[in-house]
């Protein structure tokens, strides 16, 4: 990502979290659990994990992976993405 973006992605990350804790009706704390990844760190999860693709969004800051532990995976997802893409 540009330097600009990675300057305006914790108000974005923020946004996010804030509309998705609203949606599924949680106060509890979001864990993050992987947003922009340098090169060699995808390599290395490549090398030692299965499902980390070569050309990850991650690579290009697009993607972030959150847990909430109060959260059931079918209430969190948006069949057409989350209501704020803008990156």
């Amino acid at each position: 990502p540009d330097r600009a973006s990675l300057h305006r992605a914790p108000v974005i990350v923020n946004h996010l979290l804030h509309g998705l804790a609203a949606t599924v009706g949680s106060q509890r704390a979001f864990h993050v659990v992987s947003g922009y990844r340098f090169p060699a760190t995808n390599q290395t999860l490549r090398q030692s994990s299965s499902g980390v693709a070569g050309g990850s969004l991650h690579l290009r800051g697009r993607p972030i992976d959150i847990r909430l532990a109060s959260a059931r995976a079918s209430r969190v997802s948006w069949p057409r993405g989350p209501p704020c893409r803008s990156f």
